[in-house]
């Protein structure tokens, strides 16, 4: 029996834990140590969330049944939903859920050619968001939390929906948006010069916009027609590498960091651009 009071019991074992944040091994160990220490760590392991065919949200539902209602709510923190593992209706009651989530990676391929159902953030006081432009555009005009908090957006141009798209969007909306990435869906950089233009020219108080090339010097006709030095190109590989660095699936609901992300690639960048 500890003769430590609980307080400090607590700190030390949740300064462990955060110290190592995505080292499961650690975690499991601290867990079997006392039941007390189960329930200081194991809402650690929920505090990011990447769905998979196997991390489904039905398998997720049944794990939050043996947890208080808010337990979502209030650990869930970044979720990253990638193509083909989660649908709209599925999507809606994660995020329902999950009403805690500063960080939102929604890739969903609607499948239609209108303009897909809207994504339910309403609610949501997100920070980072990544989205397919339809998606992006679907979204409801009064959006108060998302506009006041919103500094980093990711934006996916999908060429089966290109021709759906508008020519230019506006970006006003969000006077608190600092960082802009754009990503196509395939090698090629489909993004038009005069919509990256649009883009650029709304986001008041931008300081930098990443370009995402699957293929060195994808971009390079948008980069030379913008001519900003706030515009930097960053090689891809995997989308969800730049959204969580490294990532790595090594225990059920979590991911490991690993490298920079793709905001600190391109501050990187432009910090060598500029010496």
């Amino acid at each position: 029996m500890s003769t430590l009071p609980p307080e400090l019991e607590l700190h030390i074992f949740e300064s462990v834990a955060k110290a190592s944040p995505y080292d499961a091994a650690l975690r499991l160990t601290l867990m079997l140590v006392a039941r007390r220490v189960q329930i200081w760590v194991e809402p650690l392991a929920y505090h990011c969330l990447v769905f998979s065919k196997t991390n489904s949200w039905t398998r997720l539902k049944r794990i939050a049944e043996s947890k208080p209602p808010e337990f979502l709510a209030r650990h869930v923190k970044s979720i990253c939903m990638p193509i083909s593992t989660v649908s709209i209706l599925e999507a809606a009651e994660i995020l329902s859920a999950c009403t805690g989530v500063e960080r939102l990676a929604c890739w969903i391929d609607h499948g239609v050619t209108a303009l897909p159902q809207s994504i339910p953030v309403q609610s949501l006081a997100l920070s980072r968001l990544s989205i397919e432009l339809s998606h992006f555009l679907a979204l409801p005009a009064a959006l108060p939390s998302l506009h006041a908090q919103l500094t980093h957006l990711e934006l996916i141009y999908w060429e089966a929906h290109a021709e759906h798209y508008p020519a230019t969007v506006d970006l006003a909306r969000f006077p608190r948006l600092t960082h802009l990435a754009l990503r196509s869906d395939a090698a090629r950089f489909h993004w038009p010069l005069e919509m990256v233009e649009s883009l650029k020219r709304s986001c008041l108080h931008l300081r930098m916009l990443v370009l995402l090339d699957y293929v060195l010097g994808a971009s390079d006709s948008v980069v030379r027609g913008l001519n900003d030095r706030r515009v930097v190109r960053v090689i891809t590989e995997v989308a969800l590498h730049d959204w969580e660095p490294g990532a790595k699936s090594f225990h059920e609901w979590e991911i490991r960091m690993g490298e920079a992300d793709m905001w600190a690639r391109g501050e990187d960048i432009i910090q060598r651009n500029s010496s």
